[in-house]
């Protein structure tokens, strides 16, 4: 597991699906996020939305600054 390699977007949610078919779940979960789906509980699927989310304005903000430059 590369976590700290890989990382913020990659990370398991902390109820611990650390096995690979819960790993996979993770990309299409954002994609198409309705609550609760793919197996996950409301809450974790609200962790991964707003990982994902923080990842996505972080990746904007870092973007910006380097055209900026």
């Amino acid at each position: 597991m590369h976590l700290a390699v890989s990382g913020p977007e990659e990370r398991p949610p902390r109820t611990g699906a650390a096995s690979p078919a819960g790993k996979k779940k993770i990309r299409p979960d954002f994609s198409s996020s309705q609550g609760g789906s793919f197996g996950y509980s409301k809450s974790q699927t609200d962790y991964l939305i707003r990982l994902r989310i923080s990842w996505v304005i972080w990746s904007v903000v870092v973007m910006v600054f380097e055209l900026a430059e």
